[in-house]
């Protein structure tokens, strides 16, 4: 099959997303088909997502990036708009408020994004004139992808697949007021109506868009990669060499106001004298706001946060660790959303330390890898257990496969499918859309 990928996040820049779309588009070249990639560029993240997919084949559109990180200062830098935040001005203060607002709920439509959707349709418009496709498939998030696809393959003959990474009406990351909800959903609505079916990451998404627009949603859920083992890593970086130490390890974003970390600080601290024989190392962006909390608990001897380090070396630091942490919010519990990172972590074939309700999604799909709780008592007592475990009965040496439902390779066979699927069903004379 010829495929059109269209996704506003993609390596080298990394991110969750392009983690996703770039090892869907190394699999569906891998396995004999032809893909052409539209995305952006530059963009907002690190440049240091690995990837073996063939840079001649990505059209990175030029974009009018929004202001980032307007709220989330590194540890040695301090946003533009802060002073104003706090000035003792109240008019000042006033402005800013007045003018975050009307840029976040007048301009954002339908997401920060949006700027990309004139150079994204025209880019897919005339890549789809120019060359021949079976499909398209466009990503969401952010939804702008969607709606540049759907407006750019309005009256063309080829079919396309939307894929909902999130809920674009009623994100759980997202607060809108009800004017903008309602926009929302009609922006949504003319987008599932254009596309030939729909894809979306768990089961609660594909219900919530089943019930929403009375069509099928097929459920492509991320996966693990191997190429931790089929790869050589780099050896870990020198302040993760403390063998003397039961390491547990957090990597990705900390997002103070949905990650709570207090449960595992409660737990390590009741531990007594017995709380120095671990270390708990968190590496990613806005880490470093970490430090507040466990000092709270008489932990900042133990906790040490770091910048971003390159996605192999993470998954690196993940193998040679004994616990992996993975917190989750309010949001994702309710919405029974696997973390993108449970995958990695699945991989790494180290214990899981989720810090979520035991009757969560997570908790249902750990099922022996670990721990599912929120209950310090029980947090205590597993890594005590854990730190009478003898280290070489913690080494890499003894990490256990993953389950391989689990594996991208098993999504990847369910969205081949559909591809071919939708494409084989837009050259039948009927013309019947898949859903």
């Amino acid at each position: 099959m010829r495929i059109l990928i269209v996704s506003l996040w993609f390596p080298p820049y990394n991110n969750v997303g392009a983690v996703r779309m770039g090892k869907t588009a190394e699999h569906l070249i891998a396995r004999g088909h032809e893909v052409h990639v539209i995305s952006a560029s530059p963009q907002p993240f690190p440049a240091n997502l690995e990837t073996t997919f063939p840079d001649r084949l990505v059209r990175r559109t030029f974009w009018l990036a929004p202001p980032q990180a307007l709220d989330r200062p590194t540890r040695n830098e301090t946003p533009l708009v802060s002073a104003r935040r706090r000035s003792r001005n109240p008019l000042l203060r006033h402005a800013y408020r007045t003018s975050r607002w009307a840029y976040h709920h007048a301009v954002y439509l339908p997401d920060k994004f949006v700027s990309w959707f004139p150079f994204a349709a025209i880019t897919i418009a005339a890549q789809v004139r120019r060359e021949s496709f079976d499909v398209v498939l466009a990503s969401s998030g952010p939804p702008t992808a969607l709606l540049a696809c759907s407006a750019a393959l309005r009256g063309t003959q080829t079919p396309w697949v939307a894929e909902f990474r999130d809920l674009w009406a009623g994100n759980h990351f997202e607060t809108h007021s009800g004017w903008q909800a309602s926009l929302d959903r009609r922006l949504e609505k003319v987008v599932v109506d254009s596309a030939a079916a729909i894809v979306a990451v768990n089961d609660f998404h594909a219900r919530t868009l089943e019930a929403r627009y009375r069509r099928p949603v097929t459920v492509v859920s991320n996966g693990y990669d191997r190429t931790w083992e089929e790869d050589s890593l780099p050896e870990p970086i020198s302040w993760r060499n403390r063998d003397d130490k039961v390491r547990l390890l957090f990597t990705g974003t900390y997002l103070p106001s949905r990650h709570d970390f207090a449960p595992l600080f409660r737990a390590v601290s009741s531990l007594g004298a017995d709380a120095s024989r671990f270390h708990l190392d968190f590496v990613g962006p806005d880490t470093h706001l970490i430090a507040p909390v466990a000092s709270r608990f008489g932990l900042s001897g133990i906790v040490s946060a770091e910048p971003p380090v390159p996605r192999r070396t993470v998954l690196s630091l993940q193998t040679c660790s004994d616990v992996l942490l993975l917190p989750t919010s309010p949001e994702a519990v309710s919405q029974e959303i696997l973390p993108a990172k449970f995958f990695d972590y699945v991989a790494a074939g180290v214990p899981i330390l989720a810090l979520a309700p035991e009757g969560s999604a997570v908790a249902r799909a750990s099922d022996d890898l670990g721990l599912v709780t929120q209950d310090s008592r029980r947090i205590a007592a597993w890594l005590s257990e854990l730190m009478s475990t003898p280290a070489s009965a913690r080494s890499a040496r003894s990490r256990r496969r993953p389950p391989a439902g689990l594996s991208r390779v098993a999504q990847l066979d369910i969205l081949e499918n559909l591809l071919a699927e939708v494409a084989s069903a837009a050259k039948s004379p009927a013309c019947v859309r898949v859903s």
